[in-house]
């Protein structure tokens, strides 16, 4: 009798580790990343130190959603949340060129239709720094981010000011969760 109870459980619990890692493996199945999308922004060189600068915007960047979504077997209608990844700021003009007069940058994403969203920001910015790693807000971005398009907007408050015009690159990542196509 106990035997026969241990092989039931046994099988019991096999079957529930075999489920549970098979979903596990499904729902890796159905999460992709969308990018690296990269843009850029420039922060004017005549700008008064302890200013804060809001309304600096990227180029649209197209998104290509579509295409992405083909090529992991989803569409649009299956996603179920696309998050901010990654974002990394760096300064590519002046080449000699540095974060000091930054003390804190926040960026928002924007898209046709759709209010702001506010996606990313850094506080207490470190002299020296020619790269910036930004802190992500967890923001579910699936309306932005399955249109064609969309642009960074950014806010800056400056800790003194820029001797010239700087020019920002803005690379993002973003996170997609979606379901399998039905085929």
């Amino acid at each position: 009798m106990k035997k026969t109870l241990f092989s039931v459980l046994s099988i019991i619990v096999l079957a529930g580790l075999a489920t549970f890692s098979t979903s596990c493996n499904l729902e890796k199945l159905t999460q992709f990343y969308l990018g690296p999308y990269t843009t850029s922004i420039t922060i004017p060189g005549t700008s008064i130190g302890g200013e804060v600068l809001d309304n600096l915007l990227s180029d649209f960047v197209p998104t290509n959603s579509e295409s992405s979504f083909s090529g992991n077997d989803t569409g649009k209608d299956y996603i179920e949340k696309i998050t901010l990844d990654e974002m990394t700021l760096k300064v590519n003009t002046p080449a000699t060129g540095n974060f000091n007069f930054l003390k804190s940058i926040t960026i928002s994403i924007a898209a046709d239709g759709l209010p702001d969203k506010e996606i990313a920001t850094k506080t207490a910015i470190t002299d020296g720094l020619t790269t910036i790693d930004m802190d992500e807000s967890g923001e579910n971005l699936k309306d932005y981010l399955t249109g064609a398009n969309f642009r960074l907007k950014t806010k800056v408050e400056l800790d003194g000011a820029p001797s010239e015009d700087t020019k920002i690159d803005i690379t993002t990542k973003y996170f997609v969760d979606a379901q399998i196509l039905k085929k």
